[in-house]
C-alpha cells in the first residue's frame, strides 16, 4: 500500500498483472477474482488506489493465497 500512497502507480503494474493470472491459472473463485482484476484495471490505467489493494489482499486472504507478488509490491515488501 506504500506504493500507491505515495503516488507510484507503475509500481502496481505487475505485480497486478501477475497476480491475476495465478488468480486464472488455479481457478479461484469469480467473486476473489473479480477484486483482483478491478485491482489490475485500475493498475493498468495508474488509477490502483489503497482502498482498491485492500480489496485485492482481503480476495487472496479469503482463498487462503500466500501473501504474494500484488502485496509485496503494494507495501513494499512487508505483508501488511
Amino acid at each position: 500500500m506504500v506504493y500507491l500512497s505515495a503516488g507510484r502507480l507503475r509500481e502496481t503494474k505487475s505485480p497486478a498483472r501477475q497476480t491475476a493470472a495465478v488468480f486464472r491459472a488455479v481457478r479461484i473463485e469469480r467473486e476473489e477474482l473479480a477484486a483482483v482484476r478491478l485491482f489490475l484495471e485500475a493498475a493498468e490505467r495508474e488509477k490502483a488506489t489503497v482502498e482498491l489493494a485492500r480489496e485485492a489482499q482481503r480476495a487472496l486472504i479469503a482463498v487462503g493465497a500466500p501473501r504474494g507478488n500484488l502485496m509485496a509490491a503494494s507495501v513494499g515488501g512487508s505483508n501488511g
